[in-house]
């Protein structure tokens, strides 16, 4: 989500530098769920839900990079 002055045209690759807030949904039940609750930590041994969670990890990188 960026702010509405903000926002990049359409067409255009992502603005990470005024990016408020980024979120992607997934449509597969559990396969896009990065934590597994049946799990004693938490963290699945599922290769696409820790593949779904380094996603995670990659976006708030580039954000957190591109802000002051």
């Amino acid at each position: 989500m960026y702010p509405t002055a903000e926002a990049p045209e359409k067409d255009n690759s992502t603005e990470w530098s005024t990016m408020e807030v980024f979120i992607e949904c997934k449509t597969d039940d559990t396969k896009g769920d990065p934590f597994d609750e049946t799990a004693e930590d938490g963290q699945s041994n599922s290769s696409e839900r820790r593949s779904v969670f380094g996603q995670i990890l990659t976006y708030s990188y580039s954000m957190f990079k591109e802000q002051h």
